[in-house]
């Protein structure tokens, strides 16, 4: 039986958690402001669970935010671009 994507994001955040408590992952400062509180990792992918962008959790939110308004205006676009 095949498992779904969201089985392995899972799976692979999982892996992520257990390397921070670990200490095999060392969270750095913030990538946008530098800051070295509330530091969170940020994932592209959770097929790659140590492959992260560490922002604080200001930064975090801002980044998702801007992630949400880019794929409403392309989804946007290209409803709008096929209705033509």
């Amino acid at each position: 039986k095949e498992r779904s994507y969201k089985y392995y994001d899972r799976f692979n955040y999982n892996i992520y958690k257990k390397a921070l408590r670990r200490k095999q992952l060392i969270p750095k400062p913030c990538t946008v402001c530098g800051t070295t509180k509330d530091i969170c990792g940020h994932h592209y992918n959770y097929k790659h669970p140590f492959k992260v962008i560490w922002l604080c959790n200001s930064c975090h939110i801002k980044l998702h935010f801007c992630i949400k308004r880019i794929e409403s205006y392309y989804i946007e676009n290209r409803a709008f671009n096929l209705w033509l």
